[in-house]
């Protein structure tokens, strides 16, 4: 006695995903064994009745802890895993994110959308996700409900804070792994609070804050700053103060700073006009303890 059965609702939903691969030279990971065979065939296929039995252990894992994912649930932040430990160790954005050996240091996802890249934003993905066979992961269909090259793993204790992103990013062609956290801030905030928010003293006991929003509050002044990220040219750490424009060079003014164990220090710093790079002064303006 054999039994005739046609692909699940699930396969059928996700645009012939098979067949599309197949059209686009991609062989992707498939939704379940019978219904990549389905689909092969193109029509149904007579199976015996006890084989249903396996239905169960081949049929895709579209949940993670129960829910159906989609990008709006990965929705904010993420930070490479290696660059956290190295922003951590040196408290250097530089340290952390001028590398060559991390293919991507943070990215942010919205509804539908993953963006990645510090200089004019140098990564973009749009789609949805469906899931493979392995259990909590997920393949990274674009808009066109075809297969790409990304797929994204989870576990479920984690409460969607941690991922591996499984892809390929031009120009290489290896398919890279690398494994993400995920931030309750922005990467703006969140550098903040890893590598200067808190109150310091200068030689004179002047009390310096740099508060958890991005507000720096000095004896002579406040300024709204954010951390400089871009190195492209070969920038020295900084921050930008918003509040202050310099007409001259035609740019925020902006301060190098360095840490020397549990010494911050702060320089003045000037641009090279062509390519446009920073360069600290000589010697520290502002030199402050952590209290």
């Amino acid at each position: 006695m054999t039994i005739e059965v046609a692909p699940c609702r699930l396969a059928q939903s996700q645009n012939g995903i098979v067949q599309s691969a197949k059209r686009h030279g991609v062989v992707p990971r498939p939704l379940c064994a019978i219904c990549t065979e389905l689909f092969t065939l193109n029509r149904p296929l007579s199976i015996a009745p006890e084989a249903l039995v396996f239905l169960v252990f081949l049929a895709p894992c579209n949940t993670v802890k129960g829910q159906e994912l989609s990008l709006s649930h990965l929705s904010g932040f993420w930070i490479n895993e290696r660059c956290d430990s190295i922003l951590r160790f040196s408290r250097s954005p530089k340290d952390a994110f001028d590398r060559d050996d991390i293919n991507i240091k943070f990215f942010w996802v919205t509804s539908d959308e993953i963006q990645w890249g510090i200089h004019e934003m140098n990564g973009f993905l749009v789609g949805t996700l469906t899931p493979t066979y392995v259990p909590n992961e997920f393949l990274l269909l674009d808009k066109d409900g075809n297969p790409s090259d990304h797929r994204f793993l989870f576990h479920p204790s984690d409460s969607l804070k941690r991922l591996i992103w499984i892809g390929r990013f031009q120009p290489r062609t290896s398919t890279i792994t690398q494994s993400f956290s995920r931030l309750t801030d922005s990467i703006q905030h969140y550098c903040n609070k890893v590598i200067i928010a808190g109150q310091y003293l200068d030689s004179l006991n002047r009390p310096y804050t740099f508060t958890a929003d991005g507000q720096a509050i000095w004896p002579n002044k406040r300024f709204r700053y954010e951390f400089g990220l871009d190195f492209i040219f070969g920038d020295p750490d900084y921050l930008i103060n918003f509040s202050e424009f310099d007409s001259t060079q035609r740019r925020w003014v902006s301060y190098g700073f360095e840490w020397r164990r549990d010494t911050l220090l702060l320089f003045h710093q000037s641009e090279e006009a062509d390519p446009p790079t920073l360069h600290n002064s000589r010697e520290p303006f502002l030199i402050l303890r952590r209290q």
